[in-house]
């Protein structure tokens, strides 16, 4: 009878350790899981910020939208602003010149080189005022928006802006649920046309 107890002791032990062997396993394959969706999720993020709109969107609210050719409807740029336009553009625009940051320089075309001293092009629509505040020449921002080619000048820009921070401030959000100009617009009437969901003007700069 102690022969037969002592082994039935053993056969329980034995079982016990399988289970504690499986249930680390099984923690382990779990971790490892987990740890393979952090990059998933690494590789989708550049694309993926809460300021932009969803793709179809990236042009709503821009006046004439079939001139831009959008190459990235959410797409970040840091630089520093090296001129602007001295009075507001017919259409509402603010058009500032960036000197983007050496990791950017995959963003400007042989237009921005030619036409544009090097520089990409950024415009804040009607719609932004209020919300994106104008830099100033020597401000260093950093931009969301939609990465285009206006196809009518040949150069790239960011056009429009969904997030702008000036010189490390708090992040502005400016975007479609703000309204727009219509895409019949032309730059006539591009600022007097733009509308908030509500209806109302917009208030532009």
């Amino acid at each position: 009878m102690p022969d037969v107890t002592n082994r039935g002791l053993r056969a329980v032990a034995l079982l016990g350790a399988i289970i504690v062997v499986t249930v680390a396993v099984a923690a382990c394959g779990s971790g490892s899981r987990s740890g393979s969706g952090s990059p998933a999720r690494e590789r989708s993020s550049p694309g993926a910020n809460s300021a932009c709109p969803t793709a179809p969107d990236a042009l709503a609210g821009v006046y004439d939208p079939d001139r831009l050719t959008v190459l990235n409807g959410c797409q970040r740029v840091t630089g520093t602003v090296e001129s602007e336009s001295p009075v507001i553009e017919q259409d509402g625009d603010v058009h500032f010149d960036l000197a983007v940051s050496a990791s950017y320089r995959r963003l400007l075309s042989s237009g921005n080189l030619a036409a544009q001293h090097g520089w990409l092009v950024v415009e804040l629509t009607p719609r932004d005022g209020g919300h994106l505040p104008k830099p100033a020449v020597g401000d260093r921002v950093a931009l969301v928006g939609a990465w285009v080619n206006d196809t009518q000048h040949s150069w790239h820009e960011i056009h429009p802006v969904f997030s702008e921070s000036i010189n490390g401030g708090p992040a502005h959000i400016s975007g479609p649920q703000y309204g727009g100009s219509r895409p019949s617009d032309r730059s006539a009437d591009a600022d007097a046309d733009c509308r908030t969901p509500s209806g109302a003007r917009c208030v532009g700069y």
